[in-house]
Formats: structure tokens, C-alpha cells, sequence
């Protein structure tokens, strides 16, 4: 269901996140689990279909290890990929949460491209 091409592709830590970013005109894949090492094919593919992709997992802030973002830094290194990260201070764990709390998609993607630095 992704295009052939395009600008952005964002991985995801769930179906709910993937479906939010669809909404935003965003291409995302959420895997079977935010624990999960993609395979290097599979971000290959992705590699030469778009521009721009990124690791938007959940900031687990509130637990020790917040282990949303320590797989989303080793996915980003091995791969050289953009994370996205929202903020602690935002109060809120991933982009779903985001939007029910700020009421907002202009302002989800305003914050997605913000953190990107596009």
C-alpha cells in the first residue's frame, strides 16, 4: 500500500501510528513488533523507493530504559536513518497520543518535519 516512490517513509511502532501519519499524507509501515531488527533487505527496498526515512518510535520517557527509543537508536545507526523522537516535555509518548492530546494533525506533521529538520 505505500507508493513507489516519495519523499518520506516513517517506521512506526504501531498500526494506530502508521494510520495517524497516513492521514498526514505520510508513508508509514509499522512492523510486527517496535522490538524488531528490520531485515537489511527490506530497508534496502525502502532505501531506493524514497528520499527520506526515518524511525519514529515511541519515548518511553517514563520508564528507565525506555526501550521505544533504545531500538529505534540502534535500527537509526545500523541503518543511517533519521529518529524521530517526540520531546518529553510534550508529555505525550508517540504521534497518536499527540493528536488526542493537542487536537492537531497541522500540527503532527508540523512537528515530524520540525524534528527532522526538513
Amino acid at each position: 500500500q505505500l507508493p513507489d516512490q516519495g519523499s518520506l517513509m516513517v517506521l512506526t511502532s504501531s498500526l494506530k501510528d502508521a494510520m495517524c501519519m497516513f492521514e498526514m499524507g505520510i508513508s508509514a509501515v509499522a512492523l510486527q513488533s517496535e522490538m524488531q531488527m528490520p531485515e537489511e533487505e527490506f530497508i534496502n527496498a525502502l532505501q531506493e523507493r524514497f528520499k527520506t526515512i526515518a524511525v519514529f518510535y515511541d519515548n518511553d520517557f517514563n520508564k528507565v530504559d525506555n526501550p521505544g527509543q533504545t531500538m529505534a537508536i540502534k535500527i537509526c545507526d545500523k541503518f543511517k536513518l533519521g529518529n524521530i523522537c517526540i520531546p518529553t516535555e510534550l508529555g505525550v509518548k508517540d504521534i497518536s497520543d499527540y493528536i488526542a492530546k493537542y487536537k492537531s494533525l497541522d500540527g503532527a506533521k508540523k512537528l515530524i518535519y520540525d524534528l527532522l529538520g526538513c
